[in-house]
C-alpha cells in the first residue's frame, strides 16, 4: 500500500505519490461541481444515487475587509491544515491544474492522499465591498476517496468574513469501504480543526479589532471608563460563545464582573460557527437528510483564576 507510511512522509514520498496518480478516480461530469454553492449540491440526485455525500461547513472569521485578504492569503498559504495530524506542503501553489498531497496522521500510520486543484475562482465587485476567494481540489488515483473539496472566503454584503468548506465524496478503496463511518467522521473533525485554524490565523489579533467595541457604546454616552466598557463587552463575548463548554457559569460571570481579574482573551472564539455534514445530496429524502447546524466547539473556557466548567 504506497500511501501508507510509518512516518510522517517526506517530500520526496509525497512527491513520488503525487507523479504516480495521473487521473482523477471520479467521473468527469462532476469536475468543477464543488464551485456550485452548498444547497445545489445537497439538492443534486444525480450525485445522491452515484453515491456521493455532501458535506459542509460554515464558520464566521470576522469582517471587513482586512479580514478578507488575511483569510485569502491564510488559504494561499495553506494554513487551513494547519493542525499537527494534518499538512499540505506549504509551499503548493493554488493555481489550476496543481497537483498536491495531503498527508493525514490516522491512529499509528500516515496516509498520503494525491488531489489536483481544478479551479480557483475571485470576483470582486466595484460598487460595493463584496468579495470572494476559493479553489476546489479533486482526488485522483491512489486517493482513499473519490471527489471534491472547495476551500473558500467571502465578504459579504453585511461586511462580514465567512470561511466555507464543501466537499462530495464516497469510499474508492476497499479499506475506506469498510470505514467510511469512521472517514465521514474524521471529515467532520477536519472541518472543525480547520475552522479553528482558519479563525486563528491573525485574522483579527483582538476580538475588539473585529467589532469595533467602543462602536457598541451610544455616542451620546461621553466621560465613560473605556477600559471598563470594552472589559464588559468581553466578558458578554465569553457569556455568548457558540458552545456551552466554552461559557463561564454564573458564579464566574461574578467574580469576572467585581474582580480585576485577566480575562484569556486568546481562548475567544468569533461567534456564527455552523456546521451541517453527512447530508446526502437528494431531494426525495429531506425530512431524514436536511442538514443541522451543529455547535463543534468542545474546548473548555479558560480564564486566568478561575475553574472551567
Amino acid at each position: 500500500m504506497d500511501f501508507l507510511r510509518w512516518a510522517c512522509p517526506s517530500p520526496e514520498e509525497q512527491k513520488s505519490c503525487i507523479n504516480k496518480s495521473v487521473a482523477f478516480n471520479y467521473d468527469i461530469k462532476y469536475k468543477g461541481a464543488s464551485a456550485k454553492p452548498a444547497s445545489s449540491l445537497q439538492e443534486n440526485e444525480e450525485l445522491s444515487k452515484d453515491g456521493f455525500f455532501v458535506n459542509h461547513a460554515k464558520v464566521l472569521l470576522g469582517s471587513g475587509p482586512e479580514t478578507y485578504e488575511k483569510g485569502k492569503t491564510a488559504l494561499q498559504t495553506w494554513k487551513h491544515f494547519g493542525m499537527n495530524w494534518a499538512f499540505v506542503d506549504p509551499q503548493t501553489p493554488v493555481q489550476t491544474g496543481e497537483k498536491l498531497c495531503v498527508c493525514v496522521k490516522e491512529i499509528v500510520p500516515w496516509i498520503m492522499m494525491p488531489l489536483q486543484v481544478v479551479f480557483v475562482n475571485e470576483s470582486k465587485m466595484a460598487n460595493k465591498p463584496v468579495a470572494s476567494f476559493s479553489f476546489g481540489s479533486g482526488t485522483l488515483k491512489g486517493h482513499l476517496l473519490a471527489g471534491e473539496e472547495r476551500f473558500s472566503v467571502e465578504l459579504d454584503e453585511n461586511n462580514q468574513v465567512w470561511y466555507e468548506i464543501l466537499s462530495f465524496s464516497k469510499p474508492d478503496h476497499f479499506i475506506s469501504r469498510i470505514g467510511y463511518p469512521y472517514a465521514r467522521l474524521r471529515q467532520k473533525y477536519f472541518a472543525n480543526q480547520s475552522s479553528s485554524a482558519m479563525q486563528n490565523y491573525d485574522l483579527d489579533a483582538e476580538v475588539c479589532h473585529v467589532y469595533h467595541l467602543l462602536d457598541m457604546v451610544d455616542p451620546e454616552l461621553k466621560g465613560f471608563p473605556e477600559d471598563e466598557v470594552i472589559r464588559y463587552i468581553k466578558i458578554a463575548f465569553f457569556c455568548t460563545q457558540g458552545s456551552a463548554s466554552r461559557r463561564p457559569t454564573m458564579g464566574q460571570v461574578v467574580d469576572m464582573l467585581s474582580r480585576n481579574t485577566r480575562l484569556n482573551e486568546k481562548e475567544l472564539l468569533a461567534p456564527g460557527f455552523s456546521q451541517d455534514m453527512g447530508a446526502r445530496s437528494s431531494s426525495r429524502n429531506k425530512s431524514s437528510d436536511t442538514p443541522t447546524s451543529t455547535q463543534m466547539s468542545s474546548v473548555p473556557i479558560s480564564v486566568t483564576q478561575i475553574t472551567p466548567r
